[in-house]
């Protein structure tokens, strides 16, 4: 007898309803950008202050008639805890402990109404604030991660796609550490329709000097950088991402068990992610250098949230 596989469903929340906590800058900026762009059909808007976000929801209301078809509303943790997906912006207006204080007390409340949603990470340090919501959530792993670098490595791509005069679609290549001083690309496997980027330098008569390709990396993170607009456009990217379960892989802030030796962190590594959440978190091979980077940063990163990241 022919085997029938049928696909049982959830009654999960869709992603398609989307709630944004934190209404400062980079909050209203994420609101603007998916109010817009139409991929979510509701926008739940909440705040440490219940009042700023009913003001916020409907000064954004104002724009509704010239976008495509999105509600848009304050509401509170109860609200919240209906969407399929939760994007934390909390302005870093103050000292970690007390982001990461008002993060966990928030993700309680969530956790009080039973919500399971996907937790998407847009407060900086973006490393460790997603690591506490991580710890704080008790979700499994692929439903709570970072913005990471999406921006800046489509940035990246570009400025190297001008460099070698070849569209930047054929280009391969990923970030991995990070915040800004800490996130390095991984030239050792980046290529050019399969073909490494040394080679290819050679090919078209550019030379493979490291430094010029820092250089373009360093030029396009200060493009990008950490503004409302370029943390709001990765918004975006991933949200689409999840709607359409595209099974893209993007540059994510993750928290890691086990990866290049690593524990109770969260860093920037290639991911796929699909309507369900990040699916997998990819170990791309590291040279010596790079690899020595990476063991810097989870070492900065010891201690924040009570974890030792070399077990």
């Amino acid at each position: 007898m022919k085997r029938i596989d049928i696909e049982i469903r959830t009654s999960k929340p869709s992603p398609t309803r989307c709630g944004i906590y934190g209404c400062g800058r980079t909050g209203t900026a994420i609101a603007y950008t998916l109010m817009k762009s139409g991929v979510c059909r509701d926008l739940v808007l909440a705040d440490p202050d219940p009042r700023r976000a009913l003001q916020e929801a409907a000064a954004l209301s104002g724009a509704l008639p010239f976008c495509a078809h999105t509600d848009i509303y304050g509401g509170d943790e109860e609200e919240l805890a209906e969407c399929g997906v939760i994007v934390f912006a909390l302005e870093a207006d103050a000292d970690e402990e007390t982001l990461s204080a008002r993060l966990r007390k928030t993700v309680t409340k969530l956790r009080e109404f039973g919500a399971e949603p996907i937790l998407l990470n847009a407060t900086y340090p973006l490393e460790r604030m997603t690591q506490v919501l991580h710890e704080a959530s008790g979700l499994f792993h692929g439903r709570v991660f970072g913005v990471g670098c999406v921006t800046e490595c489509v940035r990246l791509r570009k400025m190297l796609g001008r460099h070698l005069a070849v569209n930047s679609a054929a280009i391969s290549v990923f970030l991995v550490g990070g915040s800004v001083e800490d996130t390095i690309p991984i030239w050792s496997q980046a290529n050019v329709a399969g073909i490494s980027l040394s080679h290819y330098c050679a090919i078209c008569g550019r030379g493979y000097d490291v430094g010029v390709m820092d250089g373009l990396f360093r030029t396009a993170w200060e493009q990008s950088g950490e503004s409302p607009y370029t943390v709001a456009e990765s918004v975006r990217r991933i949200l689409l991402a999840i709607v359409r379960d595209e099974n893209v892989i993007l540059p994510l802030t993750c928290p890691v068990e086990g990866h290049y030796g690593l524990y109770n962190i969260s860093l920037c590594l290639p991911s796929v992610i699909g309507r369900s959440g990040v699916r997998r978190v990819l170990e791309i091979p590291l040279d010596d250098a790079e690899e020595r980077h990476l063991r810097k940063v989870a070492e900065r990163l010891k201690g924040f949230c009570g974890g030792d990241p070399f077990l």
